[in-house]
């Protein structure tokens, strides 16, 4: 006697992948029994519903079905939350050229910038940094926490724009005259709207950071820095790169010159980059606990012993001491002065040892510089104190040590360049193996 097949009820609502695999789905949000095991994204098609349409209005409203069932911790990194359910999600929404709504209000992503997007994914997530598990963040795990925050979206199409704008440069025929190409220049003014596009909903998540908005801050915080080093430097000075000092930027600001002994030695960009620090410190116990725990991380920085360790640029650094030591200094502001250049000597010390063994966080150097360097001597420095000038021209060769990233090339010639210049000749031996360092002899 042939056996009966006994029936079962079948999910007609199941995700994507196990329709396709055509097994039985428990249709758990936002992730799967199926999809967990093989660590798989589980998406779901759109709800369907038996009411004929025809005769009824179509709603366009997004489905909250997903944020209701949305964890309240943090997932492992392959089942972060599932892109939107609803095809008609504003993430995908069409957008008619510069008619879209600016945040807070719905926003809309076009063709334009699906294509930025794909390049985010497929080119500039793994060239940032070019380091393995950073890449693996960078593309899976960024896209799919902005497609929940679109500030972070919009500042992921911001670097893909300003990438696809450095293509364009060193592509096009005029790479070699101080002009961009007409297309150059329209990446870069979709950099720049992205950019102030992703400010105001940034700042409204920074004054309330919780569980769910703290890795996308954190992420948009760390691609503002990329985005300030990126909107300055070698293609600043030629006129090839605007952007103002990475606040709100009016679109007029993409056709003027920029001024580069002022961005270099520019307070808003510097702030910036020190306030991150400041800006995520409410939630980076969220961000440890996290997928982007790993950023968060400066390693043994602070056990990093300059004395002990030392580079092979230290002697040259240590002469730096007479500077204040024999001049006309007072005892605290001599102070100052040393414990910045012993910041800068523990960077570099900890730049090297990390290049030595592998440890790929190198990158962090000038950012870590920045942070842990005291307020006071910025102050000296937009004063244009020699001492601190000087400091900072010695810094220029740590930015330059980074020249292969993109974001990043040209910014430690122009930084020693303008120094050289604002210093003038008096001061020219002291900058003498700096200008060796970054190529300008």
């Amino acid at each position: 006697m042939a056996k009966i097949r006994r029936p079962h009820r079948k999910s007609r609502t199941g995700c994507i992948a196990c329709k396709k695999r055509r097994i039985k789905c428990d249709e758990e949000k936002p992730t799967c029994a199926y999809c967990k095991i093989r660590s798989e994204p589980c998406v779901y098609p759109p709800p369907q519903s038996r009411v004929d349409r025809s005769s009824q209005p179509v709603d366009e409203t997004v489905s909250t079905d997903q944020e209701d069932s949305a964890p309240q911790c943090h997932p492992s990194i392959p089942s972060y939350p599932s892109l939107p359910q609803d095809p008609i999600s504003p993430i995908l929404g069409p957008r008619d050229g510069d008619a879209a709504p600016p945040y807070p209000g719905d926003p809309i992503f076009g063709m334009r910038d699906l294509f930025l997007l794909h390049h985010w994914s497929t080119t500039v997530s793994l060239s940032m940094l070019k380091t393995p598990w950073v890449d693996q963040l960078f593309q899976h795990v960024l896209p799919r926490i902005a497609f929940h925050h679109p500030f972070l979206m919009h500042a992921v199409l911001s670097l893909a724009a300003l990438h696809s704008a450095h293509l364009e440069d060193l592509s096009s025929s005029s790479a070699a005259s101080s002009l961009p190409s007409p297309r150059s220049q329209d990446l870069v003014i979709d950099a720049v709207e992205h950019h102030n596009r992703a400010i105001p909903g940034f700042r409204d998540a920074i004054d309330n950071i919780t569980q769910a908005n703290c890795d996308a801050v954190f992420a948009t915080a760390i691609l503002n820095l990329f985005y300030v080093f990126a909107t300055f430097g070698k293609r600043t000075a030629e006129g090839k790169r605007t952007g103002g000092e990475c606040g709100e930027v009016d679109h007029d600001d993409a056709e003027k010159p920029a001024d580069t002994r002022s961005q270099i030695l520019g307070v808003k960009w510097i702030n910036l980059i020190r306030g991150v620090g400041a800006v995520v410190r409410a939630g980076m116990g969220f961000v440890r606990a996290g997928p982007l725990s790993r950023l968060s991380s400066i390693g043994d920085w602070e056990e990093t012993d300059p004395d002990v360790e030392k580079s092979a640029e230290d002697e040259v650094l240590l002469r730096l001491e007479s500077i204040w030591r024999t001049g006309s200094y007072q005892a605290e502001e001599a102070e100052l002065y040393s414990e910045t250049l012993r910041c800068l000597r523990r960077t570099v010390a900890w730049m090297n040892k990390g290049k030595a063994v592998k440890s790929e966080d190198h990158w962090l150097g000038p950012f870590i510089w920045l942070h842990m360097v005291p307020e006071e001597y910025f102050d000296r420095l937009w004063q244009r104190q020699p001492p601190a000038l000087v400091l900072f021209a010695y810094f220029g060769v740590v930015v330059h040590s980074l020249d292969e990233f993109w974001w990043v090339e040209g910014w430690g010639v122009e930084i020693v360049k303008e120094l050289d210049k604002i210093l003038g000749s008096y001061w020219s031996s002291w900058l003498k193996w700096p200008r060796k360092e970054v190529g300008l002899n």
